[in-house]
């Protein structure tokens, strides 16, 4: 089965599928007005390889996101805008040839700069504009680096006590690049970059900063969407009632949905959904995830940045 037709089957949340909701009915409608606003497109899943399809927000087909080069790591810019890649060509042998290089596109721009010596990276997360880039390593560091010259701008590794940095399955940097959330399968830590000081930790999984960095959604009890300040460390569920979320893909750019894969209490299959973080409502995207999949590689990404 292509990757085409993994996707192939999806549901058109603007034809109605769930107007006898109310509350999904006008989430749909929100859902179809922020897509607009910010140009805005989904990646299902955003895979490490040569191309990822994209839909709107209703389901139909939106082109590809397709890079220069066969991806190790991806990550696209919570402002939707930008795109890092680490290639396959950039490990060491016998899988790639050394080259140890980023790439960059966004916009109206396109650029790749040179790793730090003997940084091979595992993880990637991009801020808005590119100007930071958060990385964990082979060697098991968690490293900020600089876009715009490769350079390494500051080590955090020494931040994270709660869990070896070779066990980290997330990262998540802010728009502004001040704040960056890691995560295992079991718990996450908030860290603020300027002072170089951990503001959070909590049992979780898939933390997703919000664009502006003030708020943390994650996983708890394996199906419970928790939305807190990550510094009054007040949190609240999202949704109420028997959905069960799985996984989480990320914020919307003005922080008012997050990607989602959902599953009823009588469903057999894993759906990708886009949820309203202020009604709690839930808008149907795809239908059916790949087996295997929870959501956790969807993303939100500017309909510029793809072709057809």
């Amino acid at each position: 089965m292509t990757r085409r037709n993994l996707f192939g089957s999806v549901l058109c949340a603007a034809a109605g599928t769930c107007s006898c909701d109310p509350k999904r009915s006008e989430s749909s409608v929100r859902l179809a007005s922020v897509a607009r606003q910010f140009d805005l497109a989904i990646l299902p899943m955003l895979w490490a390889g040569l191309e990822s399809i994209a839909i709107s927000a209703s389901g139909a087909d939106a082109g590809n996101l397709r890079l220069t080069a066969p991806a190790w790591s991806v990550s696209v810019s919570l402002d939707a805008n930008w795109i890092a890649w680490f290639p396959r060509a950039s490990l060491p042998p016998p899988i790639g040839v050394d080259a140890r290089k980023v790439f960059f596109v966004g916009l109206d721009a396109s650029a790749s700069s040179a790793m730090p010596p003997g940084v091979y990276a595992r993880l990637l997360s991009l801020s808005a504009g590119a100007q930071r880039l958060a990385v964990t390593s082979a060697d098991q560091r968690l490293l900020i680096l600089n876009p715009g010259t490769g350079g390494l701008e500051r080590d955090l590794t020494g931040l994270v006590t709660q869990f070896p940095i070779g066990s980290v399955e997330r990262l998540c940097i802010s728009a502004n690049g001040q704040r960056l959330a890691v995560g295992t399968r079991e718990m996450l830590v908030v860290l603020d970059l300027t002072p170089g000081r951990a503001l959070l930790e909590q049992e979780g999984r898939f933390p997703c900063l919000s664009p502006d960095g003030n708020s943390i959604a994650f996983i708890r009890n394996a199906k419970e969407l928790i939305s807190m300040s990550v510094t009054a460390r007040i949190g609240k569920k999202v949704v109420n009632g028997w959905t069960d979320i799985l996984g989480l893909g990320a914020w919307s750019p003005d922080g008012s949905f997050l990607l989602a894969g959902v599953r009823g209490p009588l469903g057999f299959f894993t759906k990708l959904a886009a949820i309203d973080c202020t009604t709690g409502g839930i808008t149907d995207i795809v239908a059916e995830l790949p087996e295997g999949s929870l959501g956790e590689q969807s993303a939100w990404v500017s309909r510029r940045l793809l072709s057809r």
